[in-house]
């Protein structure tokens, strides 16, 4: 099915509204979403809202920034590499579930670096 430049702009929009929602499912959510569907060249535009989500006080939200983060590792590493810090703080002040998806992600920024990699486990 062929999208229009036009819808997609409008969910694109609609989408990274809900970012800036005080609704934390909404949040949540369309981080998500924007992360399976946007662009690696779009990826600026969202990443600082991104980036503060991981250290949200609803740990749904904590969640979906981390998972959203997976979601794009392989299309901008790079980008998601600056999330070391904040990944790292989720590591050991969260609870179980964000320190599973926090190793997961961490696991995927320091696969290059085994050392580093053995400091975190």
């Amino acid at each position: 099915m062929k999208v229009k430049e036009t819808e997609a702009f409008i969910v694109v929009s609609s989408l990274t509204k809900d970012i800036n929602s005080t609704e934390y499912q909404f949040k949540a959510n369309s981080m998500k979403v924007l992360a399976k569907i946007i662009d690696p060249e779009n990826l600026p535009s969202i990443e600082r809202f991104l980036k503060q989500s991981i250290l949200d006080k609803h740990v749904y939200v904590e969640k979906g920034a981390i998972m959203s983060g997976i979601i794009l590792f392989p299309k901008a590493s790079e980008t998601i590499r600056k999330w070391t810090n904040e990944i790292q703080e989720k590591l050991f002040n969260a609870e179980s579930h964000t320190v599973y998806l926090s190793l997961i992600l961490m696991s995927q920024i320091k696969s290059n670096d085994l050392f580093s990699m053995s400091r975190v486990l």
